[in-house]
C-alpha cells in the first residue's frame, strides 16, 4: 500500500481512538453507580489507550519512509500534536477517575445512612467493619487503576525518549552528509579550475606549434628560393 494511504489511514485511526477515549472519559466522569461499573470503564479506557499509542507508533515508523522534507516536517508536527492530545487525555482520565470515585463513595455513604431506624441501629453495631471493608476494596481498586495508568504513561515516556534519540541520530547523519557534500563541491570547483587551466594551456601549445611550423616552412621556403635564384644568376 502507498505510504500516503497508510499515513491517512493511521491518522483516521488516531482520531477515532481520540474521540472514543474522550467518550469513555466522559462516561467515567458521569459514573456514580458501583465500583464494578467504574472498573469496567477503566479497562475499556486502558485498551483504547494501547490502541491509540500503537497507532502513533505506527505513524512514526511510517513517517520515516517519507522522502519529502516539508511533508515529513509537517507530519512530525502532527505526531507531536497527537502525543500532546494523548497526554491531555491521560490527565483528564486521572481527574475523571478521582471524581467518579468520590461520587461513588458519597452515594454509597448516603445509601448506608439513608435507611430506616432499624437498619440504622444495625449499621451502628456493624458499621465499622462494613466501612472498613468498603474502603479497603475501593482503595485497592484505585491503586490498581493508578498503577495501570502509571504503566501506560511510563511506556509512553520511554517511547518518546527512544524517538528523541532517533531524531538526534538522524540529525547528526544529515549534518555529516551535508559536510561531505560541501567537500565534494569544493573538489568539483577545484577540478573545474584545473581543467579550465589545462584547456587554455592546450590552446596556447597549439598556437605555438602552428607558429613554429609556419616559421619552419618559411625558413625552408626562403632557403629554397635563395638556391633557385642563385642557380640562375
Amino acid at each position: 500500500m502507498d505510504s500516503n494511504a497508510v499515513i491517512s489511514q493511521l491518522k483516521d485511526h488516531i482520531i477515532t481512538s481520540d474521540l472514543t477515549l474522550k467518550t469513555l472519559i466522559k462516561d467515567i466522569l458521569d459514573c456514580n453507580t458501583t465500583d464494578g461499573d467504574l472498573n469496567y470503564l477503566i479497562s475499556c479506557v486502558s485498551q483504547r489507550i494501547r490502541v491509540y499509542k500503537k497507532s502513533i507508533d505506527d505513524l512514526v515508523n511510517t513517517s520515516k519512509e517519507v522522502s519529502n522534507a516539508s511533508t515529513k516536517k509537517s507530519l512530525d508536527v502532527e505526531i507531536d500534536g497527537f502525543r500532546n492530545q494523548l497526554e491531555a487525555n491521560s490527565i483528564a482520565l486521572r481527574k475523571a477517575i478521582a471524581s467518579s470515585q468520590k461520587s461513588i463513595t458519597t452515594k454509597t455513604r448516603e445509601q448506608l445512612f439513608g435507611t430506616d431506624s432499624q437498619q440504622t441501629a444495625l449499621r451502628q453495631r456493624n458499621g465499622s467493619a462494613v466501612n472498613s471493608e468498603v474502603l479497603a476494596t475501593k482503595s485497592t481498586a484505585i491503586t490498581d487503576n493508578l498503577k495501570t495508568v502509571s504503566r501506560l504513561l511510563a511506556s509512553q515516556v520511554t517511547q518518546s525518549e527512544h524517538t528523541l534519540q532517533t531524531l538526534i541520530g538522524s540529525s547528526a547523519t544529515v549534518t555529516e552528509t551535508g559536510e561531505e557534500f560541501k567537500s565534494m563541491a569544493n573538489l568539483i570547483v577545484h577540478s573545474r579550475k584545473l581543467l579550465t587551466k589545462y584547456g587554455r594551456r592546450e590552446v596556447t601549445d597549439k598556437v605555438l606549434i602552428v607558429l613554429a611550423l609556419m616559421f619552419f616552412f618559411g625558413c625552408v621556403l626562403y632557403v629554397m628560393t635563395k638556391r633557385l635564384f642563385w642557380r640562375y644568376y
